[in-house]
């Protein structure tokens, strides 16, 4: 260990000698240099080595490096030794960064986030050549990982513009990985794209717009011009022959789980095969064959999808993730989704989400201030109104109402409005007597009407949802007199489940609250809500309890209500820690507001209050760190009793499990 850390460490010389020569480091500096490096290089060539000694190293070398670069050009280093004032040391810090990553890498070859820190780095620092050994290496040893291979296709087309290096390696990753929806995704983002880059280039050179359509324009630019122009896009599209742009390719050897495997689905796809001979240059042409036109017709992003759908044929999400994609990249891909739509129709005849999509897509990049609009829209209503005939339920009801909304609030027509509005208040009304009407929908038609059908609505509501206290919180509130709401609560609370209680007794409790001059009358609200057949034992018991605290606390005698509410609870049963901290948070309050009067009698009693609870806290939960500490911090800064709070970190050093906080916080109370 020693003997390969000091051999290391004798490679360094060359390097700081020269980093002292040019003056970017002193004397002084390069000693703790060197000094840093010995530890991290023992450390890093232990027997039993962490991937924090290498990611502990590694990030001193890069801040190092950033410290070595700002003084080299902040001492204007441009001349020197070496051709153009490159030295030794301007490229030795990140050559051992490269090292220690492989290293490391060498050692944890398994751990995914180090792959990708690594890949990350390199993209910063733009060494493409050790990115595409790097991505090779990875997806050899993980082939079944696609976020490897995802990363190394993206890197060809976006950074080398290899579409077709990109286009292998996301076919090899579907022949290992056939049931992975994440590649099937990225590879049909993949041949999008690469259509989009065409079309977008062949728009600046030939005036055509983005469908691939042809457009009359008198255009200056002689035949000469053109010709210079698409040479100079060719030259950008080549993939590149030359040996430093081979050196950048993600070169994966053959891998031996691909020598037992069949062709895919998509290696057996005429239309992908065939699409494979066409690259950059010949789709840069200006006169263009049918193939290649059909190429900008996203052929094979629809063959791509028909080959995903049949290794999913039943999974709807999935079909939807790619129409999402579609719509992206707008009506250059309408042929695309209307194979979609088909696919839909056959797969999903009956599923209310495909019958949703079926219905919208006539408003499908449609805008509204369009003459089209309003047709387009008649259209997708209608067909929704034919699905809900053939296919009655609740979420194609509420589907066909949201959509109706939706189109509402961005229409800017007053009759296109008005025409949303009859139909919006139909829909509720036959949603309703067609028993596929939902609480929610109920509560949105009280919204569309005035405050005499209001209460019509809600009665009908509550003919099919007795037991909602939604509902019957929208009745009670409709309400006028006291009386009224009284007896229509009384009826609710009998009807409605314990889960469903606590919005209305809240409703109650704020109500009297408002209503009632006596606070016996409150507290009976309360004390009836918190009872064992309301909200005892529930989830909601412990709002319930803060609430009634917090009313204590406002009255005229309040601490002494709040105290007397506050032991009767803890007589019963052994309250949450919640409930404890809440308690402490209000008598500390009073304490530091009775200690800010002088009023040092009560602040006594307060203090010893607060005690009870705080050893009450910790008995909840004994091993709860941040209970131990706020009761040490209580007798440090309140009982100024620094005995007391040494004992209590005994004793709470035998209970948590973190004592090195635990003895951190000790002794910054102490200071």
């Amino acid at each position: 260990m020693a003997e390969q850390a000091n051999l290391h460490l004798e490679g360094m010389l060359p390097e700081l000698k020269d980093l002292e020569q040019r003056g970017i480091f002193t004397k002084l500096e390069i000693k703790s240099i060197v000094k840093k490096r010995t530890a991290f290089e023992y450390g890093i060539h232990r027997k039993i080595v962490k991937k924090a000694d290498f990611l502990k190293y590694i990030e001193y070398e890069i801040n190092l490096e950033r410290l070595r670069s700002k003084r080299k050009l902040r001492l204007d280093q441009t001349s020197g030794k070496g051709k153009r004032g490159v030295t030794l040391s301007d490229y030795s810090i990140v050559c051992r960064i490269h090292q220690l990553h492989q290293k490391a890498l060498g050692r944890f070859s398994g751990d995914i986030r180090l792959w990708l820190q690594y890949f990350e780095w390199c993209k910063r620092v733009g060494s493409s050549k050790a990115l595409g050994k790097s991505f090779a290496k990875a997806i050899q040893l993980h082939p079944t990982k696609p976020i490897f291979w995802i990363l190394a296709a993206t890197w060809e087309f976006e950074e080398n513009s290899d579409i077709a290096s990109a286009r292998v390696l996301m076919q090899r990753a579907l022949r290992i990985n056939p049931t992975n929806q994440k590649l099937w995704i990225e590879y049909f983002k993949l041949e999008l794209l690469w259509v989009e880059k065409i079309k977008e280039r062949r728009r600046i050179l030939f005036k055509e717009d983005l469908d691939n359509m042809p457009i009359d324009t008198n255009s200056s630019v002689n035949d000469k011009d053109t010709k210079s122009e698409t040479d100079d896009c060719i030259d950008i599209c080549k993939d590149g022959n030359d040996e430093s742009s081979q050196s950048k390719n993600v070169e994966v050897a053959k891998l031996e789980i691909e020598a037992e495997l069949e062709p895919t689905l998509i290696e057996k796809d005429k239309a992908i095969t065939e699409s494979q001979n066409h690259d950059n240059n010949e789709m840069m042409k200006k006169e263009l064959t049918p193939l290649q036109k059909t190429l900008l017709e996203v052929m094979v992003p629809r063959a791509i999808y028909r080959n995903a759908i049949k290794a999913f044929p039943k999974d709807l999400s999935f079909s939807l993730a790619f129409l999402e994609i579609y719509k992206q990249f707008g009506k250059g891909s309408v042929l695309g989704i209307e194979e979609i739509y088909q696919s839909l129709k056959v797969n999903f005849p009956e599923d209310p989400e495909a019958l949703c999509i079926f219905a919208e897509h006539h408003v499908l990049f449609v805008q509204e201030t369009d003459p089209l609009f309003p047709a387009a829209l008649k259209k997708s209503i209608s067909t929704y109104q034919t699905n809900l005939e053939a296919h009655p339920t609740s979420t194609l009801w509420s589907k066909y109402i949201a959509f109706m909304r939706s189109k509402r609030s961005i229409c800017i027509i007053p009759e296109l409005i008005r025409y949303l509005d009859i139909l919006i208040l139909r829909a509720y009304n036959a949603c309703h007597t067609a028993n596929c009407s939902t609480i929610l929908l109920y509560l949105e038609w009280t919204r569309w009407v005035n405050d005499q059908d209001k209460t019509d609505i809600i009665d009908k509501a509550l003919s099919a949802f007795p037991s909602s206290s939604l509902l019957w919180l929208e009745k009670i509130n409709n309400l006028e007199s006291i009386m009224e709401k009284k007896s229509a609560f009384e009826k609710a609370i009998s009807l409605v489940s314990n889960a469903e209680k606590c919005a209305l007794w809240q409703w109650y409790c704020q109500f009297t609250i408002e209503c009632s001059s006596s606070p016996s009358e409150v507290q009976t609200a309360f004390e009836t809500s918190l009872s064992a057949s309301q909200l005892g034992g529930t989830k909601d018991e412990e709002t319930f309890k803060e609430l009634y605290l917090d009313w204590a606390i406002t009255q005229p005698d309040g601490l002494e209500l709040f105290r007397k509410i506050r032991t009767t609870f803890t007589n019963q049963k052994l309250q949450s820690i919640e409930f404890f901290q809440k308690c402490i948070g209000i008598e500390t309050q009073q304490w530091m507001s009775q200690m800010a009067d002088g009023n040092i009698s009560e602040a006594e009693k307060t203090k010893h209050a607060l005690e009870t609870l705080w050893k009450g806290a910790v008995q909840v939960d004994r091993s709860r760190l941040d209970t131990w500490l706020g009761y040490i911090r209580f007798t440090f800064e309140i009982c100024k009793d620094p005995k007391c709070a040494a004992q209590l970190y005994w004793m709470a050093g035998k209970e948590v499990d973190d004592k090195d906080e635990l003895e951190r916080q000790f002794q910054e109370m102490k200071l």
